[in-house]
């Protein structure tokens, strides 16, 4: 089925650290939008209508999709959503909804999940759960769980108060498991898969700068480790970098932003015993934009770059423009764009391009109502 729209993306972040050259814009806010679905030979017309509430810790959002004709309403499309439900306050917080930009401790296993990658509307079996606790101090907990079967679960505790620093060392667990696979073609990939870790943390400087060095294992028998430290400025800038070891077979990030649609074969991945680093940074001025990239060098043998750049509310107009080379994959660059322009003060029309190598880009063009 194939949709002529990319912007219904939920943005959820409860977990340390995003994946660095990734981002997204939030347009999921109250409002509507009108979109063509091509499903075989026919088109479906769909208007969505969306709404969101909050009242002190607790927030709400509701939507209603109208769809003509009727009786070739594609499956997961309901006339009535309810597309997220959230309470938090700060020591314990729990949210329903598509899963964006989701990570468990500093990375190494899951980093910048989305459960809905390229959403088009909401679909119940792309939706998770998710919710921290953390008034249970020197413990804190934080878990997840998808329609799709990804499930997160994650334990941290401040131990001994360090010396000079009078900061405590925070020991953490994350396990993290893919209960019945992602379908590609006519197989299942990674059904069954999991991956588990233990790190160390510390916070240096109070919401400034973090040390860490974080161990992983996956299902198919292999390890890694990775340390570095992360720093941010004036909650404008955040910058972080790490040493990493990876023994053979190991998959640095299995659970990342694209999992869902194109993971990775844990059964077929192959690697040698590689050591190399990761830098990264995202820089935001104030709510005008952002620009995020992270790069990865494995010896030279492995590298893997992401940059993205995001303007939002410039005299109306928003987009996001993303790129992405890695040396392992089949396409030597993927290039994705969304441009949001206002046509008068009701309605905005949306545009998407990607392209994927040398192949022709593709387009799309929907409409966004403003009310």
């Amino acid at each position: 089925m194939k949709v002529i729209k990319y912007f219904f993306v939920l943005n959820l972040t409860f977990f340390l650290f995003a994946g660095f050259g990734e981002l997204s814009l939030d347009t999921l806010k109250s409002g509507g939008a009108l979109s063509v679905i091509s499903q075989g030979n026919s088109n479906i017309l769909n208007m969505s209508l969306l709404k969101d509430f909050s009242l002190a810790d607790f927030t709400l959002g509701l939507g209603v999709n109208i769809v003509v004709p009727e009786n070739k309403r594609p499956s997961g499309l309901n006339l009535l959503e309810f597309r997220y439900a959230g309470y938090d306050n700060k020591q314990f917080g729990v949210k329903y909804g598509l899963l964006s930009n989701i990570s468990l401790g500093y990375g190494l296993l899951m980093d910048g999940y989305n459960s809905a990658p390229n959403a088009t509307y909401f679909d119940q079996s792309k939706a998770g759960l998710m919710a921290n606790v953390k008034f249970l101090k020197p413990f804190s907990a934080y878990g997840l769980m998808t329609g799709s079967k990804i499930y997160g679960i994650r334990f941290t505790y401040d131990t001994v108060t360090l010396p000079v620093i009078n900061k405590p060392l925070a020991v953490g667990t994350t396990y993290i498991k893919d209960g019945d696979g992602v379908a590609s073609g006519n197989q299942t990939i990674n059904n069954e898969a999991y991956a588990y870790g233990l790190d160390l943390g510390v916070n240096i400087i109070e919401s400034l700068l973090d040390m860490y060095i974080e161990q992983g294992n996956l299902s198919n028998g292999s390890h890694g480790v990775a340390t570095g430290f992360r720093l941010q400025l004036l909650q404008d800038l955040v910058m972080r970098a790490e040493y990493r070891i990876f023994g053979i077979n190991f998959m640095p990030n299995l659970f990342n932003s694209s999992y869902e649609i194109s993971p990775t074969n844990l059964n077929a991945y192959r690697q040698d015993e590689i050591t190399g680093y990761f830098a990264g940074f995202e820089y935001s001025l104030f709510s005008l934009g952002k620009v995020s990239v992270g790069y990865e060098n494995y010896q030279n043998k492995f590298t893997n770059l992401k940059a993205a750049a995001l303007f939002n509310n410039i005299m109306g107009y928003q987009g996001v423009m993303s790129y992405e080379n890695n040396l392992l994959s089949t396409a030597p660059y993927i290039i994705r764009g969304t441009l949001i322009y206002p046509i008068n003060l009701f309605s905005s029309a949306v545009i998407n391009m990607e392209r994927i190598g040398e192949k022709e880009p593709n387009y799309s063009v929907s409409y966004k109502l403003n009310f």
